[in-house]
């Protein structure tokens, strides 16, 4: 009699887990048709307003604004907060993750209308210490944030700087931003 109710229970449990996957990689699939909506409109804007949005090759653009899709979709955004500043700010916490698999930060749900690029590369130093350990972050002076703001935006200066940590970064963010010409 234990014996079925552990076992009855355990599969409980795996249905459980089976249905949160389930249901995510659904509600992600769906995301695809509003990404596909919204994708000319936002290039444009994102084209016009952000810098590092024009350094992209085409096809981290489309990585990209698809994961602000996903984003923009799983947050809850304050009522007065305007459609550009939406996109803008998805743009800003889907940059650290565009080549890396991702939850979204799920420990942000509301309140970040006010992040800057800078916190959104902060909430991935954890993730960053844990695949390369604290001397990889000693090596960036614990400013993880700062080192990677300088990998995306200023990727030249800090491979002459800091080889080390520009590899660091590129193997974590799967990215070598000194390929990136404004051209493509």
């Amino acid at each position: 009699m234990v014996f079925a109710i552990i076992f009855i229970l355990l599969g409980l449990i795996i249905l459980y887990f089976v249905y949160r996957n389930y249901k995510v990689k659904i509600s992600r699939k769906g995301h695809v048709k509003f990404y596909e909506n919204n994708r000319e409109e936002w290039n444009k804007i994102l084209e016009s307003e952000s810098e590092i949005f024009m350094k992209l090759p085409s096809e981290l653009k489309d990585k990209l604004l698809k994961h602000m899709a996903t984003f923009y979709l799983e947050k809850k955004w304050k009522s007065d907060t305007i459609e550009n500043d939406k996109i803008k700010i998805c743009m800003s916490a889907c940059l650290p993750l565009i080549n890396r698999k991702t939850n979204y930060y799920p420990s942000v749900s509301e309140n970040f209308e006010h992040f800057e690029l800078s916190d959104w590369f902060s909430f991935n130093a954890k993730q960053f210490e844990f695949e390369y350990g604290k001397m990889a972050l000693k090596n960036m002076n614990y400013d993880f944030s700062g080192y990677s703001k300088r990998f995306f935006f200023e990727a030249d200066e800090l491979f002459i700087d800091c080889p080390r940590s520009y590899e660091f970064l590129r193997a974590y963010y799967g990215l070598d931003p000194r390929e990136w010409t404004s051209e493509d």
